[in-house]
């Protein structure tokens, strides 16, 4: 950042709080409009946060997929056959 001339960050900021204000406003609107549709549960996220059986099932299916990438790290050959020739 250049603080000693009139073109630098701290300037433009300093010469234009109207716009700096206006960005913040809408970065504010934004996230009060995902954090809205996450309360009322839309959207793969929303869903995880609202509706306790799309979690228990992710949380399953994850548990599930931890097993199996154990039992192929322990038992290769179960999974994938090797062949030089």
């Amino acid at each position: 950042m250049r603080f000693n001339q009139p073109d630098g960050t701290l300037a433009r900021i300093a010469t234009d709080e109207g716009a700096l204000y206006r960005r913040l406003d809408t970065i504010a609107t934004h996230g009060e409009h995902i954090i809205a549709r996450l309360d009322t549960g839309e959207g793969t996220v929303g869903k995880l946060l609202v509706d306790e059986d799309v979690y228990a099932r992710a949380d399953k299916v994850l548990s599930e997929i931890e097993v199996l990438i154990t039992d192929i790290q322990e038992n290769p050959t179960r999974y994938f056959k090797f062949s030089v020739f």
